[in-house]
This record gives structure tokens, C-alpha cells and sequence, in this order.
């Protein structure tokens, strides 16, 4: 008389269900997809306080980016009762000031495993988060629904961390060579501007009538190589501020107890 699908096949039938619910809602639209931010003040993770994920996660910003606080959410991610604490995670870390980006994931599994992330709340929460969230569950050929609403998937947590940072060690490389092209720049500019002083100075001195001229040519130059050497001077200092905040911040990784300081 009747036919249902059990085990896998319950689970895959609810899974399409909910994707085709949501896709249908805009859910997965790029449109509304969030752009990461380029150099984040800090990164918040939603994993297990146990799992390989969040050593993964640890091991690879402090590699690229030592200054970067990690701000951990310690989640159930597998079993009952995961999906309403992954939720509360995603709530709490959205609402901490210090945190640009948010990562939500775990290490591989069976479908069961990772059905938490095919849970329609942890979906609406991505949807929701006031911060991007990257998402990263499984291997590279696992699909939740919490990686199509997300604002990018990551095919493992590491690859999810090399996404949410930069090299630090890159940005100071293109911070001095930026600073090393204004300074010639400036030098160049300030040597034509002699010259070209110099040149009417000649033209000018050559009777007792241009005297005046003369000494105002005087000032002037005394005035444009004060006011170009203080520009030099002020652009200096603000590479190096930004130089410093990258070079000198010690490496830092703040875990924080979320159900005790962020919710």
C-alpha cells in the first residue's frame, strides 16, 4: 500500500526538502552573499572545543597571522541538542564587537554526523549573523545546507582559516615597498622643483632690478623645502604606525568561554 524511505533515504528526502525550501525563499542567492573583510580584527570559531577542527583553525591563523585574536565558541557540533547550540554560538560571536568574521564548522563524518548543519534554525542563523560567516564541515565532498547559506564555503577548517586572514608577513613586504616608492617619489619631486627654482634664480639675478624677486624666490624655496620635507616627514610616520601594529602586536589566541562571557 505505502512506501517510505528509511535511514539514508529519510535523511536524504528531508535534506532536499529543506534546500528546495529555502533556495525557493532566496536563501542561497549570491546577491545576498557578504563580502569577507580583508584584514579582520578578530575571528570568531564555532566548533568543538575538542575536535581537530579548532586545531586546525588555532594552528593556521597563527601561522598567517599571529595579531589576530581567535575568539572560540565551544559547540556541540554532532548529536542531540548540536543544531540549538550551534545556533547560540552563532548569536553570541555575531554579537561580540571585536570580531569581523565568523567560522562554523567541524571535521568529516557520515551523514548523520553532520546533520546538524542540515538543521533549517542553523541555516536561518547563517542567514541572519550581522558578521560573514564561513563555513567549513566535512571533506572537500560534503554539502550542508549551511554551506549554501553561508557567505563562503571552505572545503576543510584549514582552508576555511586561510580564507578569513592574510599573511602578515606579506602586508609588511608591500608596506615597506610602498614606503620606499613614496620616499623616491617625493625626493624626485622636490629635486625638480630645486632645479626649476634654481633655473629662475639664474634668469632673475642677473641685474640689481630683480633683487626683490630674487629674495622672494628665496623664501619660496625656503618654504617648499620646509613644507616637503614635513610631508615626508607625516607619510613616514603613518607607514610605520601601520608597520608597527602589524610587526610588534604579540601573537595572541583568546578563547572564550561562550556560555560564561559572550552570551
Amino acid at each position: 500500500d505505502q512506501v517510505q524511505p528509511v535511514g539514508m533515504g529519510a535523511l536524504q528526502a528531508a535534506y532536499e526538502a529543506l534546500k528546495k525550501k529555502l533556495l525557493s525563499e532566496g536563501l542561497f542567492d549570491t546577491e545576498r552573499k557578504r563580502a569577507l573583510p580583508f584584514l579582520p580584527r578578530g575571528v570568531g570559531v564555532v566548533t568543538s572545543a575538542t575536535g581537530a577542527a579548532r586545531r586546525d583553525i588555532e594552528a593556521v591563523i597563527h601561522r598567517r597571522a599571529p595579531q589576530i585574536p581567535i575568539y572560540l565558541y565551544p559547540a556541540n557540533v554532532q548529536g542531540d541538542g548540536a543544531a540549538p547550540d550551534i545556533v547560540r554560538g552563532i548569536k553570541a560571536l555575531s554579537s561580540h564587537p571585536s570580531i569581523d568574521v565568523i567560522i562554523v564548522g567541524r571535521g568529516g563524518g557520515s551523514m548523520e554526523d553532520l546533520w546538524a548543519f542540515n538543521e533549517e534554525s542553523v541555516a536561518r542563523a547563517i542567514a541572519n549573523a550581522s558578521k560573514p560567516i564561513i563555513s567549513a564541515i566535512g571533506h572537500e565532498t560534503d554539502t550542508t545546507i549551511a554551506d549554501f547559506v553561508s557567505d563562503q564555503r571552505a572545503p576543510t577548517p584549514s582552508a576555511a582559516a586561510e580564507v578569513a586572514v592574510p599573511v602578515r608577513d606579506d602586508l609588511l613586504y608591500t608596506i615597506d615597498g610602498l614606503f620606499d616608492r613614496m620616499t623616491r617619489a617625493i625626493e624626485v619631486s622636490v629635486h625638480r622643483r630645486q632645479q626649476l627654482l634654481l633655473q629662475l634664480r639664474r634668469q632673475l639675478s642677473t641685474g640689481v632690478a630683480f633683487e626683490p624677486r630674487t629674495l622672494r624666490l628665496n623664501r619660496l624655496e625656503s618654504r617648499l623645502h620646509s613644507q616637503m620635507t614635513r610631508r615626508v616627514s607625516q607619510a613616514g610616520h603613518r607607514f610605520r604606525h601601520f608597520e608597527l601594529r602589524l610587526r610588534d602586536l604579540h601573537p595572541t589566541v583568546k578563547v572564550a568561554n561562550a556560555r560564561q562571557k559572550l552570551e
